[in-house]
């Protein structure tokens, strides 16, 4: 999908970031604007998600054996994984509601903010996007550099 399709997975699929892009617009309501950091900033900040993805790959691919991958697999943990989900949010700790908190704090200021910064998934569907022979491209002919596609864009690429 995301190679014909981009991160569409991401605001129309994934349920994370769905709820980002209303808390987005939400803030963008509330302050009458988009707040963008500065690029010395972003663009640092954008690369954590892609050493996400490479810590999991590396971990996955280079110190998990296919013996304990395919044991990870077949266990009873991946089996009920979604029920160790619900748990998570059933029983909720304090340190987790914390850091989701914050999540959610940070994404009315700066719109899709685990999206943007944080989610592996969001990296690789990115990487495999860049493949896509649908992929949104500027018209160079008929481009004046006058930036209000830029403006107009609601992920800020």
């Amino acid at each position: 999908m995301s190679f014909f399709f981009g991160k569409s997975f991401c605001s129309w699929v994934c349920p994370v970031g769905f709820i980002s892009e209303l808390i987005g617009d939400f803030g963008q309501k509330i302050f009458k604007r988009k707040l963008k950091l500065p690029k010395f900033l972003d663009i640092p900040l954008r690369s954590l998600k892609y050493i996400l993805l490479g810590f999991f790959i590396y971990s996955i691919f280079f110190l998990m054996s296919q013996v304990a991958v395919k044991a990870f697999l077949n266990s009873d943990y991946n089996l009920i994984s979604d029920v160790k989900m619900y748990y998570f949010f059933a029983d909720i700790s304090r340190f987790s509601l914390i850091v989701i908190s914050a999540l959610f704090i940070l994404s009315i200021f700066i719109r899709n903010f685990w999206c943007r910064f944080l989610c592996p998934y969001g990296a690789l569907l990115g990487i495999v996007a860049l493949l896509s022979p649908l992929k949104i491209k500027r018209n160079k002919v008929s481009c004046i550099d006058c930036g209000l596609c830029a403006k107009a864009c609601p992920s800020s690429i």
